[in-house]
Parts: structure tokens; C-alpha cells; sequence
């Protein structure tokens, strides 16, 4: 058996107000679900950097309280993680963010990309992603370190390092601009043709 993999389609652009650059506010969007694993360690790391940036708050939208709750409380994160319920409008989620925070599971051999890191980089935020050793998620990300941050190592402190970093990202919108001519592989027609081609080959 031959599997083949496509890209998820990547949606219009969303052009937000600009962010507060003197600010940060993260945020999570969506389910956890089998992320939860890795959940005690990325909170941990974004415990640690509190200890550069006193000021941040992660904000989880529309997982259930169960999934996130147990987490913030066994690290005394309440003043600074807190859970939104979810929202049809993505853009009113997203406005408020200064950044938007992907956590992958931790697998030995990734093959795919969340469909929220597509849809996170269609909107003119930095992007932040917890992510396996050459994971396709870590392979686009690298394209714009400009306005993405990507961290492969499951460990608190290089996590917490990887906020700071996130922190001092400044990108204009000329970097998000590019970003999404960049995605153009993503493209809803692209796509189509990709899998197009595919079929055809198969046939």
C-alpha cells in the first residue's frame, strides 16, 4: 500500500488590527485531545518564562475545562492561564492575540501538520509551535522565522526559552504579507490540482 499526503487548504487571509507589541497575550485555539500528554511539560515552560516576562498570559479557547484545568492548578498558573469558552468567530478569538500557540504530541516518526497551524498562519500573528524533530509543522514554520517560533525539544526549559523568543519576535506586515504568498501551496485550487495529479497517476 502507497499512501499520499495533501496539504490542508489554508484559508483567506485574516487581516487583523495590529497587535500590542508591549503585551504578551497568547493564544490557544481549539480541542486538546491527545495533546494533553505534553501539556504538564509546555505549561512548565511557559511558567519559566514568566520568570523574563512577569506580564504574559496564555489563553486556552474552547477545550474542555478537564483537558487544561488540572494543569494550570497543580502549577499555580491561575493568575496567568486562563480558559475561554469557544468562539464561531475566529477573527474576534484571534484580535486580542499577540501570538498563537500550537502544541503537537510528541511521536517518533510525524507526518502531518495541525489544521490550526494553517489556519494560525493565515492570520497576521506569530505563530508558535511545540513540535516533533522534522515534523512537516517544523519544516513550514522554519520558512518565517521572521514571525514563527518552533520548538522540538519536550523539555520545560527549552520550551520557557522558546517563549522568550517569541517575546522578541517584531515583524511587520510585510513579513505576514510574504508569509501568505509563501503558503501558496495551500491554496484551496492547489490543492485540488495536487490531488488532481495524484489520481490521474493512480490511474
Amino acid at each position: 500500500y502507497k499512501a499520499h499526503l495533501l496539504p490542508h487548504v489554508r484559508p483567506d487571509a485574516h487581516k487583523l488590527p495590529p497587535g500590542d507589541k508591549n503585551t504578551q497575550r497568547y493564544y490557544h485555539i481549539g480541542a486538546i485531545g491527545n495533546r494533553r500528554p505534553v501539556m504538564h511539560v509546555a505549561l512548565k515552560g511557559f511558567k519559566h518564562h514568566l520568570n523574563n516576562y512577569p506580564n504574559a498570559k496564555l489563553y486556552f479557547v474552547g477545550p474542555k475545562p478537564q483537558e487544561v484545568r488540572p494543569f494550570i492548578q497543580r502549577l499555580s498558573l491561575e493568575k496567568h492561564v486562563s480558559i475561554l469558552p469557544f468562539a464561531p468567530d475566529i477573527e474576534t478569538v484571534m484580535t486580542p492575540a499577540t501570538a498563537l500557540i500550537s502544541y503537537e504530541p510528541h511521536v517518533e516518526t510525524p507526518i502531518w501538520t495541525l489544521t490550526k497551524t494553517i489556519e494560525y498562519l493565515s492570520a497576521n500573528r506569530c505563530v508558535f509551535a511545540l513540535t516533533s524533530k522534522n515534523s512537516p509543522t517544523e519544516k513550514l514554520l522554519r520558512k518565517f522565522p521572521d514571525s514563527c517560533i518552533v520548538v522540538n525539544d519536550y523539555d520545560y526549559k527549552a520550551i520557557a526559552a522558546g517563549y522568550n523568543r517569541l517575546a522578541e519576535l517584531t515583524p511587520s506586515e510585510d513579513h505576514f504579507d510574504r508569509r501568505m504568498e509563501k503558503l501558496a501551496d495551500y491554496k484551496g485550487e492547489n490543492v485540488a490540482n495536487k490531488f488532481k495529479n495524484i489520481c490521474t497517476a493512480i490511474l
